[in-house]
């Protein structure tokens, strides 16, 4: 059963403050009128810790924002390195903390993530302690590099299914949920066989022409 937390509240409460009047940017960086710096969302969350903002930036990387992949996805990288290094708390890479959201978005975003948090928080448990806290570094940390990598890259849909493996991957760091942290590494798998997949459909389609060109290119040199 989904039951609000004091984590949900805040986010409503900053939600509702986007919708009545925009907030300051504060040393965020400058933003116009209509739009929210991400660090300002990161606040909105409390003190900062590593599986609330994996959640956050995994879920702004499926907003139609143009360019949202490659600025978060070096986000993502970012974090994935403090898991690495063992670190509970962190902060945003600068450039990542001032990409700036268009208001109306960010407002859906952290409603979302109200009630997101809620429903979560009546499925997630402390489980699988073991799985929980690797997760927490080594595999944990690589899943987020190469989640982070995929969402880089320029292919349809291609951030879907790796934002989905760190939303819950963060839910597990939250939570100390080992069997939603295995969750996230198959979700993790999907997405590389996505990936796979899409790279050898395009070799395949591409291949051809290539081909082509290399003949093409052989008779211009009288090497045919």
């Amino acid at each position: 059963m989904a039951t609000e937390s004091p984590l949900s509240r805040r986010l409503r409460a900053a939600a509702l403050s986007l919708q009545a009047t925009n907030p300051e940017p504060g040393q965020d960086g400058a933003a116009a009128p209509d739009q929210v710096p991400l660090g300002w969302l990161a606040d909105a969350h409390g003190r900062s810790a590593l599986g609330t903002l994996l959640v956050l930036l995994s879920t702004a990387c499926l907003t139609p924002v143009p360019g949202v992949g490659t600025v978060l996805g070096m986000g993502l990288v970012a974090l994935a390195l403090a898991m690495w290094r063992g670190q509970r708390r962190v902060s945003l890479p600068s450039r990542a903390s001032q990409w700036l959201l268009p208001a109306s978005i960010a407002a859906r975003l952290l409603n979302w993530l109200a009630r997101f948090y809620e429903v979560a928080g009546g499925l997630a448990q402390v489980r699988w302690a073991r799985a929980a806290r690797a997760g927490r570094r080594g595999w944990g940390a690589a899943n987020v590099a190469l989640m982070a990598a995929i969402i880089i890259l320029p292919l349809p849909l291609g951030n879907v299914l790796p934002a989905l493996s760190l939303i819950v991957l963060g839910l597990g760091l939250v939570f100390r949920d080992g069997l939603m942290m295995l969750v996230s590494a198959g979700l993790a798998l999907l997405a590389v066989a996505y990936t796979a997949t899409f790279g050898l459909v395009a070799w395949l389609w591409l291949l051809p022409w290539l081909r082509q060109a290399l003949d093409g290119l052989q008779g211009w040199l009288g090497l045919a």
